[in-house]
């Protein structure tokens, strides 16, 4: 650093600028006498000195830029006519490539922006769209180049929509050939008047490889299909009678009022394989088919906080509710939550008989020890019954929808009539059909799978099977069984 000498320190500034402007070159001097003093520049119109900046820069870009198009036309000319093109081309990428690298030196030389600078220049929604397109899933990259259609010119195919076809159960038509029917297995229970035991009906499992009975006095009783008949394709008339073994026996005590398997039931998956009871006094347990242990309880209180029994029990069509009929209520139980938890629909007459809608989830049917069926609306607990039928001169005991849920059958006890209503106007009966039922107990009937044929017990010892294909179902048949099997079917 050079230190000032004395006369530089004294002087005044415009001595200094004097001296200063002796040692400039005489260009610099030239220049400094072309400058503007600041109170002239004031008085130029700065709008008009932007515009024409504006207008030399963009003059001088055009120029430039149709420059560059020229030269590069020209070149790509000169490249088609030499017989070696692809050697040119490859020198052309070799020269852009370098000229690429000496642009980036270049603009590396360029003063860095500030983090103020590229906040002003850049859009933050085009920000957005760079680091969702880097930041992407390259799976679902991949999965999207596929969606693409090869061509975007065609128009996608749309799948064809799927055709429902109902199942075919016109083999149930070959049911029952004759009146004689071979005996396969039976079981039955010693009675006296001491111990009275009777069978309360039975119910075929889901998966069809084992029935349910219960029995008046001994609880409930797990018989297993015989093993033979799992590997035979055609039935042996000269197959002698084989007998039945309990396989699981739940010793409840008291009567059992009735019984339910759980719908989804598997004897291949054993989470799956229960049904729940009701038997007197008790509340509703759910027990395990495999080892008769007691899973979950679901209990029902009265007005007065106690426990109480429930008549009739069902699954809901899912098996994720379970439905009591109690003589003041019907209480609605979630599968997985055992306990009191439940839902009140309260109602004036007991029920005595439970009927799901397949059509609609939310409806349920009830039959009435008074002789009525009523139609209530899960979803409205406090609006009560919704519709009524009245035909029954006694308590119902059993009701039951065909596939469709445009008829239904229902039996009650100590009457010698079957009845089927049409769904569409129940005012009355749409049909009667006539059997013997001489008893309070609980005459069970069923529909096969398919809906062709209605069979139902009665306590003359006869099995009655009505053709339900013709709607009048006048081709009813009798077969004859043994006389402890008549409140089991």
């Amino acid at each position: 650093m050079e230190v000032e000498s004395v006369e530089d320190v004294c002087a005044s500034p415009s001595a200094k600028r004097a001296r200063v402007d002796e040692e400039l070159p005489t260009e610099i001097q030239e220049s400094e006498e072309n400058i503007i003093p600041l109170g002239k520049a004031e008085e130029i119109n700065k709008v008009e000195v932007t515009e024409t900046i504006l207008e030399e820069n963009t003059v001088g870009e055009e120029s430039t830029i149709l420059e560059e198009k020229i030269n590069l036309e020209q070149s790509t000319t000169d490249l088609s006519e030499t017989p070696n093109f692809e050697d040119n081309i490859q020198d052309l990428q070799e020269n852009t490539d370098s000229e690429e690298s000496s642009q980036d030196v270049e603009d590396s030389s360029k003063p860095v922006e500030t983090s103020q600078d590229l906040q002003e220049n850049t859009n933050p929604e085009e920000v957005l769209e760079e680091t969702s397109i880097e930041n992407k899933n390259p799976l679902e990259s991949a999965q999207d180049l596929q969606e693409l259609p090869e061509n975007q010119n065609e128009e996608p195919i749309e799948p064809s929509p799927e055709i429902y076809s109902e199942p075919d159960y016109s083999y149930e038509q070959s049911y029952f050939p004759s009146e004689t029917l071979i005996e396969l297995s039976s079981y039955s229970w010693d009675t006296s008047i001491d111990n009275q035991q009777y069978t309360k009906g039975c119910l075929w499992s889901p998966d069809g490889t084992c029935c349910l009975v219960g029995v008046n006095g001994d609880g409930m009783h797990l018989m297993e299909l015989p093993q033979d008949l799992y590997a035979i394709d055609k039935l042996d008339s000269s197959r002698t009678s084989s007998q039945l073994k309990s396989a699981v026996h739940v010793p409840e005590a008291g009567m059992v009022y009735d019984f339910c398997w759980y719908p989804f039931m598997n004897s291949n998956s054993p989470d799956t394989c229960l049904w729940i009871s009701t038997r007197q006094h008790e509340p509703i347990h759910m027990w395990d088919a495999f080892d008769g242990s007691r899973r979950a309880s679901y209990l029902g209180y009265d007005e007065a906080d106690e426990v109480q029994a429930a008549i009739v029990v069902k699954f809901s069509d899912d098996g994720e509710k379970i439905f009591g009929g109690y003589k003041k209520s019907i209480k609605i139980f979630d599968t997985t939550l055992p306990g009191r938890i439940c839902t009140t629909i309260k109602i004036k007459q007991a029920a005595s008989a439970f009927a799901l809608t397949p059509t609609n989830p939310d409806l349920i049917t009830t039959g009435t020890w008074n002789g009525t069926i009523n139609l209530y609306d899960t979803r409205m607990p406090k609006n009560g019954c919704m519709s009524s039928m009245f035909g029954h001169k006694a308590g119902v005991t059993l009701i039951k929808y065909n596939y469709d849920a445009s008829l239904l059958f229902s039996g009650s006890r100590k009457e010698d009539s079957l009845f089927i209503w049409d769904m569409r106007n129940f005012a009355e009966p749409l049909k009667t059909l006539d059997r013997s039922v001489r008893t309070n107990q609980r005459v069970f009937f069923d529909l096969s799978v398919g809906g062709y044929w209605l069979a139902s017990g009665d306590t003359d010892g006869v099995l009655r099977l009505w053709n339900t294909t013709d709607g009048e179902y006048e081709n009813e048949r009798k077969v004859n069984v043994f006389f402890f099997c008549k409140s089991v079917f």
